[in-house]
């Protein structure tokens, strides 16, 4: 019987997305700001207060990095008066902040897959992802992207300094090998291949 197993996994079709605002220019944003994107509501899975603390002491410490926090105004987002953080609601096109951010961040805690980071992989984004969960299934460290320890603060800022860092090259070679394996491992065309090899 394990001979036959298969493991099939959430299809994503490939992201068409119409970019229906310039990011930067709808929030008076220099084009030269490193934009860093977190999606997820306030729970203790997805670690909300993590990214916030992480944000505010990384905007406090470097001035070309602006936050982006999709997933609802908390109490918390409304008590921050930090202009490098930008609080957005939950919307629809996230596909379009995905692809025009520089970075996504993922810390969430014990997640059962991160469809985050696949989505940041097909908009061609970098993801960082903390070392728990299916996110060490989906991230290979600086092959297809990059892991910080899941507690550590340290961690994912040293990670973030490194990947602001890189080379164009490294850059691109890492945001290719994130694309060719979301496309290769969670495309509709791949999804109905093992489902018809399982049920015909």
């Amino acid at each position: 019987m394990s001979d036959r197993a298969e493991i099939v996994g959430n299809p994503f079709e490939k992201i068409r997305s119409i970019k229906k605002i310039d990011i930067k220019k709808h929030y008076k944003i220099n084009k030269s700001e490193f934009l860093i994107t977190y999606v997820g509501k306030n729970t203790a899975q997805k670690r909300f207060t993590f990214f916030l603390n992480l944000a505010e002491k990384i905007s406090s410490q470097n001035c070309n990095i602006i936050f982006f926090i999709i997933g609802g105004k908390s109490q918390l987002a409304q008590q921050s008066r930090n202009k490098r953080i930008i609080f957005i609601d939950l919307i629809d096109e996230i596909s379009n902040f995905l692809a025009q951010s520089d970075l996504v961040i993922c810390p969430a805690k014990n997640e059962g897959f991160g469809r985050v980071i696949i989505e940041a992989m097909i908009s061609k984004t970098l993801v960082l992802a903390s070392k728990s969960g299916a996110h060490t299934e989906l991230v290979q460290e600086n092959y297809n992207g990059f892991l910080a320890e899941l507690d550590s603060v340290n961690s994912f800022k040293k990670k973030i300094k490194e990947i602001v860092n890189l080379k164009k090259n490294e850059r691109n070679k890492i945001i290719h090998n994130a694309y060719t394996f979301a496309q290769k491992k969670f495309s509709m065309s791949d999804y109905l291949r093992k489902f018809k090899k399982i049920y015909y």
